[in-house]
């Protein structure tokens, strides 16, 4: 095996630990994500672990700092959206966070989690319509996760 090899091995294995880490301990899954980022200065990767664990430890500010200039590059980065709605939701910029939702599942319209977000934020603003249109693209989804075929409005 190459030093190429290995050192891609190694960077997605302490990514893959990382994200187990965010499940588990935010502020230990930051020091990882931390520790990364010191061998692979600018990982994207990296960065959207280490928004996530500031947003699971409460620094939200942080968290949008570190996760604002990922969902430019590249712009199709459906985690990046998704983290970033969800950092929105956590300051209280809910119309922003529905924007950053609505781009997610226009991204990837079977992102069972950014539906199910999505409409619970659409009924928070009262539009209960569009949250009843997201909350059918949730279950749709979440059937065909299970391999039963779903067609309707989330393929749009």
């Amino acid at each position: 095996m190459s030093t190429t090899t290995d050192q891609t091995g190694s960077l997605n294995a302490a990514l893959a630990h990382t994200e187990h880490l965010l499940k588990v301990d935010p502020k230990l899954a930051a020091e990882q994500a931390r520790e990364i980022l010191k061998s692979a200065p600018a990982c994207p990767p990296a960065l959207l672990l280490l928004a996530a664990a500031h947003r699971l430890s409460g620094d939200l500010t942080r968290a949008l700092q570190l996760i604002a200039p990922l969902i430019d590059a590249p712009p199709t980065w459906t985690a990046a959206h998704f983290e970033y709605a969800l950092a929105l939701a956590g300051v209280g910029r809910g119309d922003e966070a529905i924007q950053a939702l609505r781009q997610t599942v226009k991204l990837k319209p079977d992102h069972l989690e950014a539906w199910r977000v999505l409409g619970d934020h659409l009924t928070a603003t009262g539009d209960n319509k569009a949250a009843d249109a997201a909350y059918t693209c949730h279950v749709r989804c979440s059937k065909r996760n299970r391999g039963i075929q779903a067609i309707g409005i989330c393929a749009r």
